[in-house]
């Protein structure tokens, strides 16, 4: 079992690596077009434990204009198996996915009577599929990740709301 285990995080090892090389790379031919042009990555462990592995990296590119873009990308994994492990698979039925998006809403609408700076007709009406957004694992649950302009103004950044297990398989 620990041979592949260590099998399993030197290949999931290899594939963070790739994602921060590729990204040096493109920052590099960037910077031959012009000086203040680049990408940065920062890197974060979200979670891991029982076997289960969140990291993400936060990507900001600037290429001209007013500012830059942010990106994410989160890789989630079993450690176990090797395998990454996607939203598709924990939001398995169509109930489970309309109750995620549900809680969502409710979490959002709770932060924006509060004050925060929300786009109140997204928040409505929302368009997102919870299903096919980023995502990292949490003891208690799931945290999806909206990009800026999503459901606020890029200045507000990376929107994160964590969606409970017990939410999700409610009965």
């Amino acid at each position: 079992m620990k041979s592949n285990y260590k099998t399993n995080t030197d290949a999931i090892n290899k594939v963070l690596k790739w994602h921060a090389v590729n990204n040096a790379q493109a920052s590099e031919n960037m910077k031959k077009e012009d000086d203040f042009y680049s990408i940065t990555s920062k890197v974060q462990l979200y979670y891991n434990k029982d076997g289960k592995l969140s990291v993400g990296y936060y990507d900001y590119m600037y290429a001209g204009g007013a500012h830059g873009m942010y990106d994410t990308t989160i890789f989630n994994y079993d450690l176990t198996t090797g395998k990454q492990i996607s939203l598709k698979s924990i939001l398995n039925t169509d109930e489970k996915k309309s109750k995620a998006k549900k809680y969502a809403v409710y979490v959002l609408n709770a932060k924006y009577k509060k004050g925060a700076n929300l786009f109140e007709d997204v928040i409505n009406d929302p368009p997102f599929d919870v299903s096919k957004m980023p995502f990292y694992l949490r003891d208690s649950g799931i945290t999806v990740r909206f990009y800026p302009y999503d459901v606020a103004p890029f200045s507000e950044g990376f929107v994160d709301i964590t969606i409970p297990y017990s939410e999700i398989n409610k009965k």
